[in-house]
């Protein structure tokens, strides 16, 4: 079962995970590519993830990709708190 992750924090991942971002915000939040930075997930820029509903975070599925170790950057517009830009590290 993938894990979740909130889209509002940095992370660390492996190369190749499976996950959820879950949105906790009662707004819609839009992950997007940061400029001069390597993408590191499987669907393309933008990745819009649904506001909470229900009292349940908003959910939607993601890995990445088959990448080396290292920090990789993306901008996060949306969250409440903790701003942008936020990062995966691998390992």
């Amino acid at each position: 079962m993938a894990k979740n992750i909130d889209v509002c924090s940095d992370w660390h991942g492996t190369s190749q995970e499976d996950f959820n971002f879950a949105n906790h915000n009662s707004t819609d939040v839009t992950v997007c590519a940061a400029a001069n930075q390597t993408w590191p997930f499987n669907i393309a820029s933008p990745i819009t993830v649904p506001a909470k509903g229900g009292g349940s975070p908003g959910k939607i599925a993601v890995s990445l990709l088959q990448l080396p170790n290292g920090t990789y950057t993306y901008d996060v517009d949306g969250c409440i708190t903790g701003g942008q830009p936020k990062s995966v590290t691998i390992p």
